[in-house]
């Protein structure tokens, strides 16, 4: 992902919720996880974790 400048990235990890009766406290942590290992540990920006209902959201936010 570009910011407005151009010059930089981000790396977005799209979470798509967990599989029907799933533990979803488990899902979460494991996704988080996985954020954080896409960010690295010398990267001044963070990834960011996406919720996939947020690509349908019409409202805004």
């Amino acid at each position: 992902m570009r910011d407005t400048d151009g010059t930089s990235t981000r790396a977005v990890l799209l979470d798509r919720g967990p599989e029907e009766g799933a533990d979803a406290a488990r899902h979460l942590r494991l996704t988080l996880h996985r954020r954080n290992l896409l960010s690295g540990s010398g990267e001044r920006e963070e990834a960011i974790r996406w919720p996939a209902w947020r690509l349908y959201d019409t409202k805004g936010s």
